[in-house]
């Protein structure tokens, strides 16, 4: 699942601190932050191993390591899990994780096309030749001021969209990384997430 990227716990951060997203979540509200890293190690990062006892301590010796009081540790290893933290690894679960790559490179692309649109020489906007009606002979350029009106419109339009779509990539989908796009990855992603989901459902 590493190449998934998605909602990666940060050391000494509560999951909704890193990601504002989780905190718009029913399922998140008020859980304690070790609760929330359980629920994610559980549900997508030990999501594969297939014997759910020992996914389940994994999933404690990378979250409450040695805070998890005895009692308690004895009801996770059986699976009886609090209602808060069953919310949050079943909203885990159901998270469509390619589609997030897919959004998250889609914004990546658009800022990448807002940066191509702007980075052009100021003196070249607008330039246009001018020929003889008669001869067809170039004569000389003039500046079409249509075009470099539209340009700075579009330019201003840029500067208007970019803080959100900034807050958008470094923020949103849950990814705390760029994604790096290759031919076919978001659906060999979709068929790996979707497969590893199947096999969720059986074990549970």
């Amino acid at each position: 699942m590493d190449k998934l990227d998605i909602f990666v716990p940060v050391e000494n951060k509560n999951l909704t601190h890193s990601y504002p997203e989780l905190a718009t979540i029913p399922a998140f509200e008020n859980l304690r932050s070790l609760d929330a890293k359980f629920a994610w190690y559980y549900a997508i990062y030990f999501s594969e191993e297939k014997e759910k006892r020992k996914r389940i301590q994994l999933a404690i010796d990378n979250s409450y390591k040695q805070t998890i009081k005895p009692e308690e540790l004895a009801q996770y290893i059986m699976g009886d899990f609090p209602e808060k933290i069953r919310e949050a690894i079943l909203w885990f679960q159901k998270m469509d994780a390619p589609a997030r790559v897919t959004a998250k490179f889609t914004c990546e692309r658009i800022l990448d096309s807002y940066m191509k649109l702007v980075d052009v020489n100021i003196d070249d906007v607008g330039r246009v030749k001018v020929y003889d009606d008669k001869t067809n002979k170039e004569l000389g350029e003039k500046r079409d001021w249509n075009q470099v009106s539209s340009f700075v419109n579009a330019t201003a339009k840029v500067n208007e969209s970019l803080p959100e779509l900034i807050k958008t990539i470094e923020h949103g989908f849950g990814i705390s990384k760029r994604v790096k796009r290759m031919k076919g990855i978001t659906e060999n992603l979709r068929d790996d997430y979707l497969e590893s989901k199947e096999d969720n459902a059986t074990k549970n």
